[in-house]
């Protein structure tokens, strides 16, 4: 008789063993994979936001450069700084998220200004929309004037001149002793300093059209700086903005107010006469000084738009009521400009295309730019900063750039 082999049975006991193991390795995977869930999901939210910021502060940075784009536009149309501050609403273009931006600060120099632009991580509202960046900007409104005795190709100093700097708004009676040390001479291509001159700031040492300094006898003594090219005519006489004001002028000016003045625009003073001209633009083909000018710029500046030369006689008077600001004589001639009178000058005279001598037996305050510059000796020289901070271009430039 055949047996059949035993049965085995396994015991109860283990069984239940075999049970809790399997379900113990069950609970350890359900535990990683619950840690490494939550894991995962950290490193997604961490992720997300830090994309999130990152898109923020590319929108914000957009921004900044998107605002200086727009106030850069609205000054090349003619506006001014003032009325752009007091009409400001820029919203963001197509495809960028930041708020809108309805303000900007001037600071306490007036050629520096602030504002601030917000970035979002995507549209407000959306689930994009999970963070911000601000930023905030200073820009600086650019100078279109440099240099404060400017010949274009030359510049001659004539012995025993000196030159200081002051700014009129603030010390209109100024003295060697309270020059700023910001007075500034140059040219593009020569320059010429006689013995016995005294500068209390710059050389500006311009380039040339082939990019070469300009060259500058006598310059050993004082600070000579290279600047590169310097604009000519930065005002624009001659196809700029200053040119559209010579065509207003011819068409509308305030030449009928001086008996002096003809009807071919000739401004003539004759021998011991004299002659006053007061605040308004006057459009003028020439102008014949042989007696004493008044400049009364009480009520406003005087503005002259000259188109020929200026022919001054020794031993005439040019008195000027008022700051080295209200009086301006612009000029899109190549006649020469020649002032010699026996008093101070206060005044600006911008003429890129003309040659300019000056001999004011006082002081000369002020400013000049012209093709060429000779300063005849004969008085102290005062180069008001408040003249090259009143003409501005239309760009702007980043001084400042921080997150906030």
């Amino acid at each position: 008789m055949n047996r059949s082999e035993p049965i085995h049975k396994t015991a109860p006991r283990d069984a239940g063993m075999v049970l809790f193991i399997v379900l113990g390795g069950i609970g350890l995977l359900a535990l990683i994979g619950l840690t490494t869930l939550g894991v995962l999901r950290t490193d997604f939210r961490i992720t997300r936001n830090h994309r999130d910021l990152v898109a923020a502060l590319y929108d914000a940075e957009g921004g900044v450069n998107y605002v200086k784009q727009r106030i850069e536009q609205r000054l090349t149309a003619g506006q001014s700084f003032d009325a752009i501050m007091a009409n400001l609403n820029i919203l963001p273009p197509a495809g960028f998220f930041f708020d809108p931006v309805t303000q900007i600060q001037r600071l306490s120099d007036s050629n520096l200004y602030a504002y601030s632009v917000s970035g979002r991580g995507g549209p407000v509202g959306t689930p994009g929309h999970r963070a911000q960046v601000t930023i905030e900007a200073g820009v600086r409104q650019d100078n279109a004037l440099s240099i404060g005795i400017f010949g274009i190709l030359d510049l001659r100093l004539q012995p025993n001149v000196s030159i200081y700097s002051y700014d009129s708004r603030t010390t209109p009676n100024p003295t060697p002793a309270s020059s700023t040390g910001l007075a500034s001479v140059g040219s593009n291509e020569s320059i010429s300093i006689q013995p016995n001159v005294h500068l209390d700031g710059t050389v500006a040492l311009g380039a040339n059209s082939a990019g070469s300094p300009a060259g500058c006898a006598g310059c050993g003594p004082y600070n000579a700086q290279e600047m590169g090219h310097i604009p000519p005519d930065p005002l624009g006489a001659v196809g700029g903005s200053l040119a559209a004001k010579f065509t207003a002028a011819a068409a509308n000016n305030d030449n009928a107010s001086s008996s002096n003045i003809n009807a071919a625009r000739l401004f003539r003073i004759p021998n011991n006469g004299s002659a006053t001209l007061t605040s308004g633009d006057y459009y003028l083909s020439e102008m014949e000084l042989r007696g004493d000018l008044v400049v009364d710029a009480t009520e406003g500046p005087v503005n002259i738009y000259l188109t020929g030369e200026i022919k001054s006689w020794p031993n005439n008077d040019i008195n000027v009521i008022g700051n080295p600001t209200d009086f301006r004589i612009y000029s899109n001639s190549n006649q020469d400009i020649v002032l010699l009178p026996r008093n101070d000058f206060r005044g600006f005279v911008y003429a890129p295309y003309a040659h300019v001598q000056m001999q004011p037996n006082g002081a000369l305050h002020g400013a000049v730019w012209s093709k060429s510059v000779r300063l005849q000796p004969g008085g102290n020289v005062f180069i008001d900063t408040a003249i090259l901070n009143a003409y501005k271009t239309t760009r702007l430039t980043f001084v400042s750039w921080k997150q906030i």
